[in-house]
Parts: C-alpha cells; structure tokens; sequence
C-alpha cells in the first residue's frame, strides 16, 4: 500500500474558492458576533450552507459534493477569520 496523490477537480476548486470570496463580507461582518458566542451566526451558517461547504466531504452516492481533501484545506485557508 503505497500513498496516493491526491487530483485536485479544477472545477470544483475554482467554484468553491469564487463562493469563499462571495460569502466573506458576511464572514467578517459577522466575526465578532461568532468571537463573542463561540459559535457561528445565523447569517454565515446560512451563507456557508447554500455555498455547499458542508457537504464538501460527503461521498456523492449520499448526496455530497466528493470534493478532494486539497480543495477542502484551500477553502479553509481561504475563509476570512
């Protein structure tokens, strides 16, 4: 068993960096609210949901998005803190 490396969909890296980069004004509008309450808000739980973000890792056989794991740590980086 040897390590594989990992294809990286251009597509979908693209698509999912452009939708970072639509929802980060809710992100840092709303970061200090999340500070607070340790938690995310409403508006930016919304907004990462309708962009797909948490079903990046769920296989499509069960309705995911399969991203790769490289596009996934790329979305993260991305993400206004």
């Amino acid at each position: 068993m040897g390590i594989q490396a990992v294809r990286t969909n251009n597509f979908a890296a693209t698509t999912f960096l452009d939708k970072v980069r639509e929802i980060a004004p809710v992100i840092r509008e709303y970061n200090d609210q999340a500070e607070r309450e340790r938690r995310l808000s409403k508006p930016v739980f919304n907004a990462m949901s309708e962009a797909g973000f948490f079903r990046m890792f769920n296989p499509a056989s069960l309705g995911g998005l399969e991203v790769d794991p490289l596009t996934c740590a790329r979305v993260g980086r991305d993400c206004p803190r």
